[in-house]
């Protein structure tokens, strides 16, 4: 293999794409190989994997809270960032607020 600093720039973008994947490939066999331990462990204490770590955080759906008075389409839950249609209409956001 040749010095990097005597590969030409089309080769070491190769290089670069051939680490990557190898990159995506040793991450995903480590956590194959992390999960088959961690399942052996937990069928040698005698519980599964579902007891130790549950099936998950459920939430509901959330409500809308928030419609544009002319696109109904246009929705905010209040969960995450302001949507742009809101924060372009400034003021007091109560005057969108559903129900």
């Amino acid at each position: 293999m040749k010095k990097l600093e005597r590969m030409t720039a089309k080769e070491l973008r190769q290089l670069e794409e051939r680490v990557r994947a190898a990159i995506v490939a040793r991450e995903e066999q480590d956590r194959s190989e992390l999960r088959n331990k961690v399942v052996a462990l937990a069928e040698k204490a005698g519980v599964s994997v579902a007891q130790l770590f549950g099936r998950g955080r459920k939430r509901r759906p959330a409500v809308v809270k928030f419609r544009h008075p002319k696109n109904p389409s246009l929705t905010w839950t209040g969960r995450g960032r302001r949507p742009r249609w809101l924060v372009k209409a400034g003021g007091d956001i109560e005057r969108f607020r559903v129900g």
